[in-house]
């Protein structure tokens, strides 16, 4: 059984744990939908292991994808914590082959991947890899795939 443990940084008397993968993304969607939240350890959580490049991080973002309660939350999932992990974070070339594989296999990842704005920080080849699956190369470089051509 896989454990999710994280320790709050910033109050390191303060442990989360899930159980395993469903647990910490019921979680996430938990914190994601509620409109009065004041924690977010499972999105804490989340972002730090995606800002370390941890192995399991398309994991648990085809994971959140599979989740998703609807459509528009797809978008925004590509708009937020996929752009994050690919862009803001650096990790577009280490992880562009695993996202590749899921937009050939899975419609939810390629509406997932549509809401994915892909700027100079992101290596040519990877916005023009991701852009085949509709993701915005913002140097436009790459034109967008229409949704539904990758």
């Amino acid at each position: 059984m896989v454990v999710y443990k994280w320790r709050v940084p910033w109050r390191p008397d303060e442990v989360h744990s899930w159980s395993d993968l469903d647990a910490l993304v019921e979680a996430w969607w938990r914190e994601e939908l509620d409109q009065d939240r004041k924690a977010e350890p499972a999105h804490d959580f989340q972002w730090h292991r995606f800002e370390d490049a941890a192995p399991d991080s398309v994991e648990i973002v085809d994971a959140l994808i599979q989740a998703a309660p609807r459509d528009y939350d797809l978008g925004s999932l590509g708009a937020g914590i996929i752009e994050d992990l690919l862009s803001h974070f650096g990790h577009g070339a280490l992880f562009v082959e695993q996202v590749e594989t899921r937009c050939r296999q899975d419609a939810r990842w390629r509406r997932a991947i549509a809401g994915v704005w892909l700027s100079e920080d992101v290596p040519a080849d990877v916005r023009q890899r991701l852009a085949r699956f509709s993701a915005t190369d913002l140097t436009g470089e790459h034109p967008r795939a229409k949704p539904g051509d990758g």
